[in-house]
Parts: structure tokens; C-alpha cells; sequence
């Protein structure tokens, strides 16, 4: 009987975990009761019946069974002695006659009934010798019912007082509630204006809130009813009570026929109290539901705060990426503008680079020409000593002549008396090979360009359309006149085109000759290459043009110096060996 009061009391406070609200279940004998089973700080339980009902309660089913297992009361007197039972199944043996027998979960509870493990948990049922007083035994029949009656008052008073702690705390968590809903709201209209986006959100929590106010308000007026309910019944067991003592002391023939009316009206009472039994529960299923929303709500508020805080963090971090965007467009249009200048520096870069190399090849071609001049001023200047010994020689031959022709006329004279005129001598003018002295200053000559040989070609096609330009010396270059553009058909062009007749210059002895590809511009040199005004006049000239590369081409070129009009004969000849 004690062990099933405290296993009641274990499952009164919804968790079957050997305690009552945290505190421990202790069971001590007692005189008058029998045992008396309480937890640390309160009483509980005095009697079997209140256990039997706890454990038909215990397994979610008012059904007369715990876990599918008979529960059997009867009246004794137990033994006193303190055991646990922690992992093993236990069944409650009585001590003298028949108790309460069960086999109970396992779980920590403090008893001092006698226990024993046993290996099976089949109901076990000790019987004794029966009873020879049949009055006595009716007597002990009545004083039991009114044992239990009194304990099922004990039990409805004790499940009046929980519930009304029950309402305590659902009246404490719901002023809780109305506190965290005021937090809440508050942190609602704070975050309002800066979190748009989490309105809806907001408007949820509220409708879900309220929602709980109603269903809170809805379960503390049906509890405020029950309590209502269960206070008149207590009314009506208390008198019950003593109308059934009145009774007893009065007529004791009607003992069994009031006892079959009480039964019944216990087994009524019985089904009633299990159908309270189960609408509490079933509230404090729903109590611990709201207990579950208000810690998600908790948690949602929670949540949303950190939301809050992330969205705050994040916009401060846009913002700085704002700020580092707009610099580095400050930055990217500055670095555009330096782009810019270096692509126009590249670009002028390229152009003196194309101009340093013509230039260089410039430089190349008139070093080698000057080269070629040097030699050939070399082998001017031995000719020239040479004609300078040789004319030295001729004057004084020429001296010796006139000597020996004065003589000759003298003796002439004096041999025959007659006067002979003196004739001019004529000394012919040599030249020397392979080169001519170049055209006096403002000497007319006509140039005539034939054509091309062996021309280079340009690296991106296999034709060019060549034309050739001829300007005086870098000294007096002050002429420039070009053919027009013939086709090219594997390194050959032909022109045949003669230049204007040109007056030389003073310091000229040469003429520039340069090659362009007319599709590519002037800007692209084919090749250069220089006439020189001392070789023979009235014939094919070969003019080597050389390019960057170093490929050599030929242009064949035609000049000659236009001979002024014949002038009266004054007694001289000159005689010109061409």
C-alpha cells in the first residue's frame, strides 16, 4: 500500500522520476494509519485506495489496470523496514493479509515496506486462514469503507490543493508570460522602424500571443469551474460520511444493503474521479504545451534580437562597402585616365621606335655610302696627284713646245719672210674610270626611273604596289618628286617615268633614292639607296635599296645633265672625251 502511494505521488507531478516536484518521496510507519507516505515537506497519502486509483491513473488510461496488469487491495499491517528499488522490477509483498499487489516500473523510491526481487512481474497474492466471525469480519468490512472513504477525501482534498497549485503556477508563468509579452512588444516598436522587413513576423508572434491569452483564459475559467465542482463534492462526501456513521451506529442490519449502495456509488465516483482525473491531465498536457510555446517564443525573441543585431552589423558593413565602392570608382576613373596617357605614351612610343629605326637605317645606309665615298675620295685624290704630275708634265711639254714652235717661227721667219697666225692648242680632257666630276651648281639634269628588281615584300603579303621617291642629298634637300605606284609581281615593278628637269643645288653631289608600299602609306620604308651624281650620264644605273632587314633590292635609274645652246666659236676648242 505505502509503495503504491508513493509511486502515485512520483506520478502526480506528471514525471515518473521518483520524486515529487523535485523533492524526495519518503514513506514512515504510523499508529493510527498504517504508513504514511509524503514527500520532503508535504503529506500525502494514508491509505490503498487513493494508491490503486494513482496507479490506474499513472499509465494515461483509467482502466482498473497499470500497464495491463491487475491492481488488487486488501487490508493488513506491514512491516516496517527501509529498501530501494533502482533497475529491477519489484513486487510489493504484504506482511500479514492480503495488499496492494504490483509489479512497478522501475525507479528510486524510498519505502519501508518490505520488498523483494523477484524474477517475474506476475501479480503474487499471499492468502491466509479465513475468518470464523462473520460480524467481525462485517465490522472490519465497514471500518475499512470508512477508512477508504476517508482516504478518497484525503485524495480529493490533496487533488483540490495540487490543482490549486497548479493554477498558482500557470497564474505565475502566465504573469510571466504577460512580462516577457510586454518585453516583447516593446522590443517590437524598437525594432520597427529600423527592421521593415520583419513586420510580418512580428504581426505572427501577436496573433499567436493572443492566441495563448484566449486558450490560458479559457483553461484558468474551466479550472476556476472544477475547483467549484470538486469543493461541493467534498461538500456532499462530508455528509455522505456522516450519514453513513449515523447509520452504522443505528442500524447495523442495513450495513450490507447501504454497502452494496455505497459501492456502487464508489464505482460511480470511482469512474467520475478517473474522468477528472484524465480532463486534468489533459490540462496539464495543455499547461506544459503553453510552458513549451512561451520557451519558443523565448527563443523566438531571442532570435529576432539577433537578427536585429545582424542587421544592424550588416548595414553598418554595406555601408562601409559603399563608401569603399564610390573610392574605388575615384580610383578606377583615375587609373583609366593613366591607362590612357600610357596607351598614347605607347603609342608615341611606337612611333619614334619605327622612326628610331628608320632613322638607324638612315644612318646604316649613309655611313655604308659614306664609307663607299671615302674610298672612292681616296681614289680620287691619287687621280687627281696623278692628273696634277701628269698636267705639270704636259705644261712643261707645252712649254718646251712653245719654246721649240718660237723657235721653229723665228727660224721660219727668217727663212722666208712671211707672217704664219698662231693657232690655239687643243690638250684633250681625260676622265677618270667610274667616276665623273659631278654638275656645277645650277646645272639643269632630268632623271628617269626604269624600273625595280629583287624589290622586298612586305611580311603580310606576297604583292606590294611600290612607288620610288628621289630627293637631293640631306645637305640641300630642298627637291622632292615621286612615281606613281605599279604593281608588283614577285619583287618586280616597272615604271618609266622621268622627272622634271631639276636645278642642282650647291653643296649636292648624290640623290636620295627611297622605295614605299603605296597600301601601307609612306610611313612603311620598302627600302633606301643613293645615285651619285659622278658616274656616267645616258646610262642604265643600278641603285641598290636596302631595308631594315637588310635585304637588297635594284632600281634602275637614267640621268643626264641638259647641255646649254652652242655659243659663237671665239677661236678656241675645247674637245669633251664622253
Amino acid at each position: 500500500m505505502a509503495a503504491s502511494a508513493a509511486a502515485a505521488l512520483d506520478a502526480a507531478d506528471g514525471v515518473i522520476d521518483g520524486k515529487y516536484y523535485g523533492r524526495d518521496i519518503v514513506t514512515v510507519p504510523s499508529r493510527s494509519y498504517g504508513y504514511q507516505t509524503y514527500s520532503q515537506g508535504s503529506r500525502y497519502s494514508r491509505s490503498a485506495l487513493d494508491t490503486a486509483r494513482a496507479l490506474d491513473a499513472a499509465d494515461g488510461v483509467m482502466d482498473g489496470k497499470y500497464y495491463g496488469r491487475d491492481i488488487v487491495t486488501r487490508q493488513g499491517s506491514p512491516r516496517s523496514r527501509y529498501s530501494y528499488a533502482r533497475s529491477d522490477p519489484v513486487t510489493v509483498l504484504p506482511s500479514a493479509r492480503e495488499e496492494v499487489i504490483t509489479t512497478l516500473p522501475p525507479r528510486e523510491v524510498v519505502t519501508s515496506r518490505v520488498v523483494e526481487t523477484v524474477p517475474t512481474p506476475a501479480p503474487v497474492v499471499v492468502r491466509e486462514a479465513p475468518l470464523y466471525n462473520p460480524l467481525e469480519a462485517e465490522n472490519r468490512a465497514l471500518m475499512a469503507r470508512c477508512g477508504q472513504l476517508e482516504d478518497e477525501m484525503e485524495y480529493a482534498t490533496h487533488g483540490l490543493l495540487s490543482f490549486c497549485h497548479k493554477f498558482r503556477q500557470a497564474s505565475v508563468e502566465n504573469e510571466e508570460l504577460n512580462a516577457i509579452m510586454s518585453r516583447v512588444e516593446i522590443t517590437l516598436r524598437k525594432l520597427r522602424a529600423a527592421r521593415a522587413d520583419l513586420l510580418e513576423e512580428r504581426n505572427i508572434l501577436e496573433a499567436r500571443v493572443e492566441e495563448l491569452e484566449r486558450k490560458n483564459a479559457a483553461n484558468t475559467k474551466a479550472a476556476k469551474r472544477r475547483i467549484a465542482e470538486l469543493e461541493a463534492e467534498i461538500a456532499r462526501l462530508e455528509e455522505e460520511i456522516r450519514d453513513l456513521r449515523g447509520a452504522l451506529a443505528q442500524k447495523d442490519a442495513r450495513n450490507a444493503e447501504q454497502l452494496r449502495n455505497l459501492r456502487m456509488q464508489k464505482d460511480r465516483l470511482i469512474e467520475q474521479l478517473k474522468a477528472e482525473i484524465a480532463k486534468l491531465e489533459k490540462q496539464l498536457r495543455s499547461l506544459q504545451g503553453l510552458r513549451t510555446e512561451i520557451h519558443d517564443l523565448r527563443e523566438e525573441n531571442l532570435r529576432l534580437q539577433e537578427l536585429a543585431n545582424r542587421y544592424l552589423k550588416l548595414k553598418a558593413d554595406y555601408d562601409a562597402l559603399l563608401a569603399e565602392i564610390a573610392e574605388l570608382k575615384r580610383e578606377n576613373a583615375r587609373l583609366r585616365d593613366e591607362l590612357a596617357r600610357l596607351k598614347e605614351g605607347g603609342d608615341r612610343y611606337l612611333r619614334l621606335k619605327a622612326e628610331h629605326d628608320r632613322l638607324l637605317a638612315d644612318f646604316e645606309a649613309q655611313k655604308r655610302h659614306l664609307l663607299r665615298l671615302e674610298e672612292q675620295l681616296h681614289q680620287a685624290n691619287a687621280e687627281i696627284q696623278r692628273l696634277k704630275a701628269e698636267n705639270a708634265r704636259l705644261r712643261q711639254e707645252n712649254e718646251r713646245l712653245e719654246d721649240e714652235l718660237n723657235r721653229l717661227r723665228l727660224q721660219l721667219k727668217n727663212a722666208s719672210q712671211v707672217v704664219v697666225p698662231p693657232r690655239p692648242f687643243r690638250m684633250p680632257i681625260t676622265r677618270m674610270p667610274g667616276l665623273h666630276p659631278p654638275p656645277g651648281p645650277g646645272s639643269p639634269i632630268i632623271i628617269t626611273v626604269l624600273k625595280g628588281e629583287n624589290l622586298s615584300r612586305h611580311p603580310a603579303k606576297s604583292d606590294i604596289n611600290p612607288y620610288v621617291k628621289l630627293s637631293f642629298d640631306e645637305a640641300a634637300r630642298n627637291f622632292s618628286w615621286k612615281t606613281k605606284a605599279a604593281r608588283s609581281t614577285q619583287g618586280t615593278a616597272i615604271w618609266n617615268e622621268t622627272c622634271p628637269q631639276q636645278v642642282m643645288p650647291d653643296a649636292a653631289y648624290y640623290i636620295v633614292v627611297e622605295l614605299y608600299d603605296d597600301e601601307y602609306g609612306r610611313d612603311f620604308l620598302m627600302g633606301q639607296g643613293y645615285l651619285d651624281l659622278r658616274t656616267t650620264q645616258n646610262v642604265n644605273i643600278a641603285v641598290e635599296v636596302e631595308d631594315v632587314n637588310g635585304s637588297r633590292g635594284r632600281i634602275y635609274i637614267k640621268w643626264h645633265v641638259v647641255q646649254p645652246a652652242p655659243e659663237p666659236d671665239d677661236g678656241l676648242e675645247v674637245v669633251d672625251d664622253y
